[in-house]
């Protein structure tokens, strides 16, 4: 069995990009809620395995089910799985396994992710805004200089020839 742990934690899922932060975040949101449930670890990541759309995901916890299984440590067998799961993820998951709360954990890791991402996203709003009056202030000083560079192409020529005439 302990062969079978240190396997599942060798293995590592995907091609070593980040997972997405929503994908995540969904991830360990229905983790918490299968445990707060009453099922197992091994039982929570087996449903997880097979719900999961997100294929990184699907594979890390189909690794983390074999571990878990094994009766190999969860946070050894996130680790394994390269960046698929943040570090502040792996961390809480190892603080939650030694202090044997691991749902609280969990439940605490998507309660963070979530407010990042909402503090992710007003960040975009806030940068955003500026951002639009800014292109709308170039845009005008654009079509200033275009109708500048006509009046001095065509019409002070005009005028100049006028004076000229008129003299």
């Amino acid at each position: 069995m302990a062969n079978q742990a240190a396997q599942a934690q060798r293995q590592t899922a995907g091609d070593g990009t980040p997972v997405e932060a929503e994908a995540l975040r969904r991830l360990v949101r229905q983790f918490s809620v299968k445990l707060k449930a009453g099922l197992s670890v091994e039982k929570s990541l087996a449903a997880l395995a097979g719900e999961t759309r997100n294929r990184r995901l699907r594979q890390a916890c189909a690794a983390l089910h074999v571990s878990a299984a094994a009766g190999g440590s969860l946070a050894l067998a996130m680790r394994a799985q390269g960046s698929a799961f943040d570090p502040f993820v792996i961390g809480m998951v190892e603080w939650g396994e030694k202090a044997k709360k691991l749902r609280p954990a969990l439940a605490s890791i998507a309660d963070y992710l979530e407010h990042r991402a909402r503090l992710e996203r007003g960040l975009r709003s806030a940068v955003a805004q500026p951002l639009d009056a800014l292109s709308f202030v170039l845009l005008a000083t654009f079509v200033a200089t275009v109708a500048l560079a006509f009046l001095v192409k065509d019409i002070v020529p005009a005028a100049h020839a006028a004076e000229s005439a008129a003299i």
